[in-house]
């Protein structure tokens, strides 16, 4: 299951590896990939709605609202891996776990644990515990949340897209350029069928709910049905929204 998840995540996030500092130096010339990412990162940091929610990218559960963040911040841990975090004051998503720890602290005079998404484990930053009086508050790594607005924003061209590149990835490649369907490697039919699994039950609405039906807890599903719920709220609000703006443009015209 954890394996199957993977590949249907990764068939739709892509995520560039972090920035890695080389020697003393860090890499200033960045692929498109990481300068596209590190672009959409800041959007997200600067886009200080206070009804936007974040989402942990991996399971969809809510992490915290952008009203509580109150800055945000890069930082480069000993192994060389740069960091954009997001500060939080609250993150009701999270659960901190293990020991504090006063060394390596990107913020004098705190102590830091990890952060867990309270649903399914994942890491998604620190929560870092000051001196007496002196407060605590969250470090949330942003290329692990997802806007709740992005939850469901897909299309089919998304989906096709992310499924074509799958097929260049595994398929064996002609002497004219066509693509087999043939397997460039017979060891990755396993892998293979996830993918045509995953990309089954995301194009498919009577697929996805046999899958979350079949796959998901009780708690997972009512959660899932209720993050739901909440967007075609927002979508139906924002239509709404743009609607009554229209009118008024007509009306003065």
């Amino acid at each position: 299951m954890k394996k199957q998840w993977e590949i249907a995540t990764n068939l739709l996030v892509r995520d560039a590896p972090l920035q890695v500092v080389q020697g003393n130096t860090v890499t200033t010339r960045l692929s498109e990939v990481e300068a596209a990412r590190a672009s959409l990162e800041e959007q997200i940091s600067q886009s200080y709605d206070g009804n936007v929610l974040l989402l942990c990218k991996r399971c969809r559960s809510t992490v915290a609202a952008l009203r509580f963040c109150t800055g945000s911040s890069r930082h480069f841990n000993p192994h060389g891996y740069l960091f954009h975090i997001g500060e939080f004051s609250r993150a009701a998503g999270v659960k901190a776990v293990g020991e504090a720890y006063d060394t390596d602290s990107w913020f004098e005079g705190y102590a830091w644990r990890m952060g867990v998404c309270r649903h399914c484990q994942t890491h998604l930053g620190w929560r870092y515990e000051g001196a007496v009086n002196s407060g605590t508050f969250w470090g949330l790594i942003w290329n692990r949340m997802l806007k709740e607005a992005n939850f469901r924003n897909l299309t089919k061209d998304d989906l096709w897209k992310a499924f074509f590149e799958k097929r260049v990835q595994y398929k064996r490649r002609e002497p004219n350029g066509s693509l087999s369907e043939e397997l460039e490697n017979s060891s990755d039919q396993v892998d293979w069928d996830l993918v045509m699994e995953a990309f089954h039950v995301l194009s498919g609405h009577e697929a996805r709910s046999a899958y979350e039906q079949g796959n998901l807890a009780s708690h997972a599903q009512r959660q899932l049905l209720g993050l739901r719920v909440m967007h075609e709220a927002r979508v139906h609000e924002e239509q709404r929204r743009q609607a009554k703006e229209a009118a008024a443009v007509e009306d003065q015209e």
